[in-house]
């Protein structure tokens, strides 16, 4: 990938113009925690995941530069450290709806879900997140979960995995950036320590074919670029037969649950690609397309 040059807003701006007010004081920051703690992040975890919470209308003005933004929710900034614990300029945001405890009422109250979920510095190349609370340390023939989320590799490493967040189901690329695999990803010492990838992504994968796609394609580019095959452990609906995530599901069902879950990708097959995936692996081995 080229190189992304400096962020645009970075974290480091990010402290200095909304980080420094006490977030008990805002309102509806009760949901906020009871958000985090849903999915798996207590409250005495924030501080050490370095997570900062600030009102969402603020920073959502800072990105657009302009101001006049009306949005009543909290925005819960989650720094994106690198393999070795230190604090990368990168960021992802997760919105948290407060409307409910504002008692807000009327056409606001509907467009309110409308907006987007998820914010990441303007125009910048995604990059992964390697969660602080596990030292990055994978030995010979460790397994490497990938996430769709931030919060999900967060409980992933929680429970002693490697575990790896991305931007959304294609936050491993980004065409935009001519960027084929993000390099955090790709340096990892595949075939040195032997590693094995696995794909943990939410279990709409059969029913969402934007996602199933992202896991054929997320799969084949790892295997051209690292030349390691991976693995894809589809997790299964909850109770009701709706789709959930990984966070939701050890809330639910419990550690035990989920250590089982993770630990099912030691006896899953390599992921079957399709047989236009292959012919295409098969086309990157013969041909290069020189763009500049």
């Amino acid at each position: 990938c080229p190189a992304t040059g400096a962020i645009v807003l970075r974290l480091q701006d990010l402290t200095l113009e909304l980080g420094n007010k006490d977030p008990s004081v805002l309102p509806g920051i009760d949901q906020a925690y009871a958000y985090l703690a849903k999915r798996g992040i207590p409250y005495e975890m924030i501080d050490k995941l370095g997570l900062m919470l600030v009102r969402a209308g603020p920073l959502i003005e800072r990105i657009k530069g302009r101001g006049g933004v009306v949005d009543s929710r909290i925005a819960i900034i989650i720094p994106h450290p690198d393999k070795l614990g230190g604090v990368r300029d990168w960021w992802s945001c997760r919105l948290v709806d407060t409307m409910g405890a504002l008692g807000s009422r009327g056409f606001a109250s509907l467009v309110q879900g409308t907006r987007a979920k998820m914010l990441c510095p303007p125009g910048e190349r995604p990059e992964a997140y390697f969660p602080p609370n596990i030292e990055w340390n994978p030995q010979d023939g460790d397994y490497i979960y990938f996430h769709e989320s931030a919060i999900k590799a967060i409980n992933g490493a929680a429970l002693g995995y490697y575990s790896i967040g991305l931007n959304g189901v294609w936050g491993w690329c980004s065409k935009r950036h001519d960027c084929a695999l993000l390099p955090e990803i790709r340096d990892l010492p595949w075939k040195e320590k032997n590693l094995q990838p696995v794909i943990v992504f939410d279990s709409n994968v059969d029913s969402n074919p934007d996602v199933g796609r992202a896991v054929q394609e997320f799969a084949a580019r790892v295997e051209t670029i690292t030349g390691r095959a991976c693995k894809h452990i589809l997790l299964p609906k909850n109770s009701e037969g709706a789709d959930w995530g990984f966070d939701d599901f050890r809330v639910t069902l419990g550690d035990a649950a989920a250590r089982a879950y993770l630990d099912s990708a030691l006896d899953a097959p390599l992921l079957e690609l399709s047989e236009f995936k292959r012919l295409f692996l098969k086309l990157q081995s013969e041909v290069v397309v020189v763009r500049s």
